[in-house]
Parts: C-alpha cells; structure tokens; sequence
C-alpha cells in the first residue's frame, strides 16, 4: 500500500515530471520555430515532422535520464551516487520551473506570431480538391516562344476553373511563381491548395511537346504525369485533355455542361491559335495597362481574321474595347463601337459559352453602365461557376460603384480567397477598405501586399493615401520619397501631390514629379496618353504655383490646359479629363470655363449612379468654388461629403492642412466640420 506514493513522491522529488514538461516545450519551441523559418530557405516540411517524430522516440529515454541522474554543484552524478543530505533537488527544482516558463512562452510568442502576422490566414484551408497550375517552362530553343508555354498553361488553368467540383487559384497569384521551384509544400501553403500542377512546353517548327505532371503538395507525391506530343494543327485538345485527366485524378464530377465545354475546342485554326495564345500574354498584364491591352487587341483582330467563328476571340476583343473606354484611356464614340461590334459577334457564335457571358457582363457594367443587367449576368456565372474570380470581382466593384461598400467589401476578400497573390486585386481591395474610410483595413491589406511585392510602387502609394488621409505626413513622406513615377502609374502622381499639398512642401513635389515630365517629353509619350500627361502637368503646374514659381506654374498649367482641350474634343464624355481640366482653369483664373468642365463632369457621372467617384467630382467643384470667393455652397458640400464614402474621400485631417480651404477658415460653420467625428476605423494602427 506503501509503494505508490514513495513512487510518486520519489518522482516530483527528483524532478521527472519537471524534466518530462522542460522536455515538451522545447520540442514545441523548436519545431513551432522551424515550421516558421525554414520553407525560407526552402526546407521541405518532412524536416519539422521528423525532428517532432524523433523528439516523441526520444522522450521515454529523457524520462529514464531524468530519474537516474541528479544535477550536483560537482555536475552529473547518478542519483545513487549522491548523500541524502546533499541533495538539492529542491533547489534544481525553482529553476526548472523558471525554465519552464521560458520555454513555453517562447512558444506561445512564436504561436502568436505565425497566428497574426500579416498574411496569415491569407488563404483557407486546402481541401483535396484544392489545385494551383504554376508557370510552364519553355523548352524550346527559340525563347521567343515564351508565349507559347504561358498561353498554354493559361488554357489549362481556365478550364479547370470552368469545373465547379474543384477549387483553382487564378494565374494572377501562380504567375508569380517560378517554372518548377523547389519548395512546393511551401508555396501550397500560401496559396492554400493541396495539389500542384507544373508543366513544360517544347516546340520545334510545327511539332509540339507538353508535358504536364500533377503533384500533391503535401507529401511531394505525382499523382499523374503525361506527355502530348502534337502538331500545331492538332493541338486544340490537348488543353481539354489535360484537364480532363486531373479532374478525374482529383474525382471531380464534372456535369454535363462542363464536359460539353471541354470538349469543344476554341478554335481549329492553327494561325487563329497561335494569335489567341499571344493575346493572352498581353491581356494578363494589369488592367490598367493600356499599352497592353492594345497588344491584345491586335493579336485577337489577327485570330478573328483567320478564323472568324473564334467567338472565345470576339468575346475577349469585346472586353479589351470595353476596358479602354471605361478606364477613360479612350472613351470615344468608336471605341464603344468596336467593344459593341465585337460583343454581337461573340453573341451570335456562341451566347451562352462563359467566354461570351462575362464579355456581356462587362458591356453592361462598362459600357451601358446598366449595374442591375451585370449583376445579373455576373451572378449567374458565379452560380454556375464557383471558381469564376472575374465573376466575383466584378460583382465587387460594381458594389463598390453602387456604394454599397461592405458588399463591394465582401466580394473582394472573396475574390482575394481565389486568387490569394494577385497584386492588382490587393490594391483594388485595399483602396476600397479606403474608400469606406476604414484605413487600418486598407493599410493591413496594404502590407500584406508588400511582403509579396516590396517594390510595387503602386502598393506604396495606396498605403501612402491612407497615411495621408489622416494627416499622417511624417510617416508617409518617407515611403513616397524614393518613388521615380515614370508616368504608367497614375496613384503614385497623385500621392507625391497630396504629399507636397498636405506637408506644403511643395517644391519637394516638384523636384519629383518634373523628371517624369521630361521623360515622357523624351519619350514622345509612348505608353502615356495625351490626356493624361496633360493631368500629370496639372499636378506639376499646381505645385510649382503653390511653391512661389508663378511663370513655371502657368506655363504647365497652360500646357496642360491645352493638351486636355485637344484630347477632348475626341473624347468629350471623359470625365478623368473633364475633372483635370476644370481644377486647372481654375487656377488659371477662368471661372466659367472651370465650372463648366466641372458640372459637365457630374451630369456624366452623378454620385447617383457612381458612389465612387461622383462625389469626388463634387468636391472639386467645392474647390473650384472657394477658389472664386464663394462660401456658403462650399460649406454645405463638405458637410455632405465628410459623411460620404467615395473615392479619395475628404477628412477632416485635410481639411485641417489644405491651404484650398483657408478662405473658409473663419466662418464657424467650417471650423464645426473640423470636430472629430468619431469614426473608430480612421485612425491607421
């Protein structure tokens, strides 16, 4: 009866169970600090769980160490070795229980830490039909034929996006990726997939080689490899093929529409083929790149030439017009009609394809502006296709036009969840954070982006306009400073303004932005529109004014001015333009001129129809009105506005720094707009 608790007693008398808990957090500690550090220096994860395997084979034998030997002041002894009365087990004790704590909380901090650190979360948990198809490489001796393997993939990846049972991350977040990299567990895991698809492509002449293999993340196994060997005028399956096997692979079901749609090829026309594949290479490059958006453009006028029922082409030739007109990089009377022609033919061929219905989608939203049709016709595609990302982001921003911000909220962090590293989204998303004034929001998102993209000077401008927004200078000076904007970025203009406006620094903002001038000037403006280098001397003419250099200022100002007033004329509906010009005529002193551009401006995009930039348009008609000695209207507009969610929305912290509000400074009524209103997402963390 006796035995048990001189057992148990001898135990917590010679610290086994302390020794046993030292044990455990440090294997913890160690292995929470490994799965952390080592995929940086790409260590496969097999490395963590055999160091946790070998810690559980090696805790029995601690456990015995433990009980057999005692820490003397002479070191190791067994414990039979040592007198009762010199024992100080007591004292190893205290210490074992402070080393204890240590431990675990080492643990807990780096638990902590993987837990809330930026980007952590960024992507679900994958599921077994979870799937990421990364870059293929290009074999062939030509590298010209980079274009090939991309648009390869890019067909691959889009029809298994088309199979509702599978989940499939957009090539915007695996583009990023190189050919084959190593450490396939590790990118998985920030994609937040469980398979890996990688690939190559081999052409010589008219012959063509893809291989293609399937990988499960997890454990670095190939569930399915093949190889196509094909010539370029029996190519058109192969893509329908692939997809194909790893759905199967994957037991995806797929329904009678979906095997419907990959079995039919896009096109049978080997030069129609070759044209589509190049266009895809330039459509994906961001948006808001027009120079290659005409790239598609010309590539998918060759593809409709030679094969004039490619109703994939003519609905994609539809949707890069559109993408020109709405962008305000050409919003002509014959851009919309080349976006419209395209879209019928696209109709005619092949109305219900998804090719077909997100060109539809986007003629609504883009062109007729009619948000209720696109809805429509966007909902139905992410009905029939879950993985449908355009779908998804496009509901977004229409929600975000519509004003309805926790949707258009909603829908990009959806769409952020299929396309997890897509920069272009992130910023979407995080400027839309920004135009609910949620600030933290928008700058969280911001440098989530950056981790991906530390150099993405448009991520930095966006986190910038946040600091900014609540007159946060000092902290958003710093990471403005280095940016040499050579005019493709628009937000990075306009940041480096509102940083000179705000600091009322403003030949600092002029030493920036004017070498981009002269290079644009240099350039002939090759990939930057007239009416937008008229925007940028705008904003250099501004700040030189502001600065004290009058004959500078009016001498861009005038530049601009006339630059605007020629664009214009061939695109008289352009409200980016329309904007631009009316500020500048302002400070050029013609208050009718101004205010007509301005009005002009609204009735093409009132806030009721445009809740993310009407009310801007309406701000810069305040501005334009105070310029000109009026009060009362002005005050009444801000009021309005500081409870507006919009685009670049004003604050009362710029209300504060502006020097354009000063003629108000006096009147009580503005001085009241100055309180703070409480909102508990303004302030940045």
């Amino acid at each position: 009866m006796s035995a048990k608790p001189n057992f148990f007693s001898e135990l917590k008398r010679r610290n086994v169970v302390r020794a046993g808990l030292l044990y455990i957090g440090v294997v913890w500690a160690l292995s929470q600090g490994a799965a952390q550090l080592l995929p940086v220096f790409d260590v496969p994860n097999s490395f963590v769980r055999g160091f946790v395997i070998t810690g559980i084979i090696g805790f029995p034998f601690w456990l015995v160490f433990a009980w057999l030997y005692e820490l003397t002041p002479e070191g190791l002894k067994r414990e039979s070795d040592v007198p009762t009365q010199a024992s100080i087990t007591h004292k190893t004790g205290r210490k074992l229980d402070f080393a204890i704590i240590g431990v675990l909380a080492v643990a807990v901090a780096l638990l902590l830490v993987d837990r809330f650190s930026p980007g952590h979360g960024s992507a679900p948990v994958p599921n077994d039909k979870s799937i990421a198809v990364l870059p293929f490489e290009n074999l062939s001796d030509d590298k010209s034929n980079a274009y090939f393997a991309e648009g390869i993939q890019d067909e691959i990846l889009t029809r298994l996006a088309k199979i509702g049972a599978l989940r499939v991350i957009s090539r915007t977040s695996t583009q990023q990726y190189a050919s084959k990299p190593g450490n396939l567990s590790e990118i998985a895991r920030q994609l937040g997939v469980a398979n890996i698809v990688e690939g190559s492509v081999q052409r010589a002449g008219d012959v063509v080689r893809v291989n293609v293999q399937l990988i499960r993340a997890a454990g670095d196994s190939h569930l399915w490899a093949d190889i196509y060997d094909r010539k370029l005028d029996n190519l058109f399956t192969v893509q329908s093929e692939v997809a194909g096997a790893i759905a199967s692979q994957l037991q995806a079901q797929l329904t009678h529409d979906e095997k419907k749609e990959l079995e039919t090829p896009l096109t049978t026309d080997p030069q129609a083929h070759d044209a589509w594949l190049r266009a895809l290479v330039f459509f994906n490059r961001n948006a808001e790149d027009p120079a290659g958006v005409e790239g598609a453009i010309a590539q998918l006028t060759i593809a409709t030439q030679a094969d004039p029922r490619f109703a994939a082409a003519w609905a994609l030739l539809s949707r890069s017009h559109a993408s020109q007109y709405f962008q305000q990089f050409d919003h002509s009377a014959a851009r919309r009609a080349a976006a419209t022609a395209a879209l019928e033919r696209a109709v005619a061929l092949a109305p219900e394809r998804t090719d077909t219905q997100t060109a539809v989608g986007y003629y609504h939203y883009w062109i007729e502006r009619d948000y209720a049709a696109a809805i429509r016709t966007f909902a139905a595609l992410e009905a029939r296709e879950p993985n449908n990302a355009d779908a998804i982001e496009a509901l977004g921003y229409i929600a975000r036009r519509q004003g309805r911000g926790d949707e258009a909220v909603r829908r990009l962090d959806q769409a952020v969840n299929l396309d997890p590293r897509n920069m272009q989204l992130l910023i979407e998303a995080a400027w839309t954070h920004g135009q609910q004034r949620d600030w933290r929001g928008s700058i969280k998102l911001a440098d989530r982006a950056l981790l991906i993209a530390p150099d993405d000077m448009s991520l930095v401008a966006v986190k910038a306009q946040s600091l900014l927004s609540v007159g946060r200078t000092e902290e958003s000076g710093p990471l403005l400073a280095p940016l040499r904007p050579d005019g493709t970025a628009q937000q990075v203009v306009l940041s480096i303004r509102l940083q000179a406006i705000l600091s009322h620094d403003y030949a600092a903002g002029v030493a920036q932005l004017k070498p981009m001038l002269d290079q644009l000037e240099t350039m002939h403006s090759v990939n930057v529109r007239p009416l937008t280098i008229g925007t940028y001397e705008n904003a250099v003419g501004e700040l030189a004014l502001r600065a004290g250099d009058v004959d500078a200022g009016k001498r861009w100002l005038t530049a601009g001015r006339d630059r605007l007033v020629a664009a214009l004329t061939q695109e008289p509906d352009n409200v980016t333009g329309l904007s631009s010009l009316a500020l500048a005529l302002s400070l050029l002193g013609d208050r009718d001129g101004a205010m007509r551009a301005i009005d002009h401006a609204i009735q093409v995009s009132p806030a009721s129809t445009d809740a993310l930039f009407g009310p801007l348009f309406e701000e810069h008609r305040a501005r334009i009105q105070v310029r000109f000695g009026e009060i009362d209207a002005p005050i009444a507009t801000l009021a309005r506005l500081l409870k507006t969610n919009y685009a670049a929305a004003i604050t009362v912290e710029r209300l504060r720094l502006e020097a354009d509000w000063d003629p108000l400074r006096g009147d009580p009524r503005f001085q009241a707009l100055l309180q703070p209103h409480g909102d508990a997402k303004a302030a940045p963390p």
